[in-house]
């Protein structure tokens, strides 16, 4: 078997993918970068390359379950082992409910729950059999906290929380980890490729922090949690205080939507 230890990261063209596919080959780790932009997948392997990373590009649309399971099998076929799973990619709708369409809801869960279903069990699969490997599955603090104006995302996001955690216990038993991550606001262009369905696009990212944490930052932190083997990692911090405050003051959040989606009424009010 080779020795050197393999990573696979879906959505690695970009914002946290890229930033896992950086530290994972500085850290000497083989790394198939998947992504189903191509321009993006040639440019920030080339990057990485330049920089003395092993690096290997691959075009991958998560959604498809054949084609998620022919990576991962391509992988250890080509390499003899499959030691870590960032399923990573992921998309978003800013919108009210009502203003959905039935393809926003199938697209929000093929990509963002079957997608990293589909990795979880390709890999699983193989982990098993290899017995080691670690499974990391990137959730969102939408995937603990619900957030109104994106709901799709926000479903697909707990869907992801529920599954890692709920396999965790079981994949243990073949020593196989399982961790799931619920980033809080990250410096990446997640929030400027998705569309925008009846919202102030302008109000809405304004409401959000201006101060992001930086992809390397988080990707360094979840590394650093993967490796202490944690079932699940917040960053920045104050993901973590969110979510407590949450727990214990669950009036909270109601509170906070329903500022969210009266503002956005307004502005749509006052603009028409």
């Amino acid at each position: 078997m080779n020795e050197q230890p393999t990573a696979i990261v879906t959505g690695g063209a970009s914002g946290i993918g890229l930033a896992l596919c950086q530290e994972l080959t500085q850290s000497g780790i083989h790394t198939v970068m998947a992504d189903i932009n191509q321009e993006r997948l040639e440019q920030a392997s080339w990057r990485i390359r330049d920089a003395g990373g092993s690096i290997e590009p691959r075009w991958l649309d998560v959604s498809k379950a054949e084609e998620v399971k022919r990576v991962v099998q391509d992988t250890v076929k080509k390499h003899g082992r499959l030691d870590y799973m960032f399923n990573n990619a992921g998309i978003s709708v800013s919108a009210e409910v009502r203003d959905m369409s039935l393809e926003h809801w199938q697209r929000l869960l093929d990509v963002n729950l079957n997608g990293v279903i589909y990795g979880s069990i390709s890999a699983y699969e193989v982990m098993i059999e290899q017995g080691h490997g670690h499974i990391v599955n990137i959730s969102s603090l939408q995937g603990i906290i619900p957030l109104s104006l994106s709901v799709g995302y926000t479903t697909t996001k707990y869907g992801v929380v529920g599954f890692s955690l709920a396999l965790r216990p079981e994949a243990a038993f073949y020593g196989v980890g399982v961790t799931v991550v619920c980033p809080g606001f990250i410096e990446t262009e997640i929030l400027n490729d998705q569309p925008f369905i009846n919202i102030d696009k302008k109000k809405l990212l304004s409401a959000s922090p201006r101060k992001k944490m930086c992809p390397q930052k988080c990707a360094r932190k979840i590394v650093r949690g993967v490796n202490s083997n944690k079932p699940m990692i917040m960053v920045p911090f104050y993901s973590y205080m969110i979510w407590v405050a949450h727990r214990i003051f669950p009036f909270i959040m109601p509170m906070v939507n329903h500022r969210l989606i009266k503002n956005n009424r307004d502005c749509k009010f006052l603009s028409s």
